[in-house]
């Protein structure tokens, strides 16, 4: 992904994005390569470095939320499990929307 194309799908100023993906890449999480396509341009990637970081990060997340569950009584688990299905054809249509208006 390019610089450009990160900050519209994030909905940031680009100056932001590249500031930030400077410190990224200084501390070793993404890496700029030329693109295949376009000379004047570079993609991002992540580096194994990054995917380690985030993987330790969504594990602590999904601990806490097991945590957190886990407090829950069993019938409110239920009702939560339950409603998963509708959330995520909400989340869905919502993606649906964002790209029928571009914004991607």
């Amino acid at each position: 992904m390019t610089p450009a194309e990160l900050a519209e799908s994030l909905q940031l100023a680009r100056t932001s994005i590249s500031e930030s993906l400077g410190r990224l890449a200084k501390e070793g999480l993404v890496e700029r390569r030329p693109s295949p396509t376009d000379g004047r341009s570079v993609r991002m990637f992540a580096t194994d470095r990054a995917l380690e970081v985030l993987a330790s990060f969504e594990a602590g997340r999904a601990r806490v939320m097991r945590d957190t569950l886990d407090m829950l009584p069993a019938r409110e688990r239920t009702r939560l499990l339950n409603a998963i299905p509708a959330l995520e054809l909400l989340r869905r249509a919502q993606e649906s929307l964002r790209e029928q208006l571009g914004l991607h």
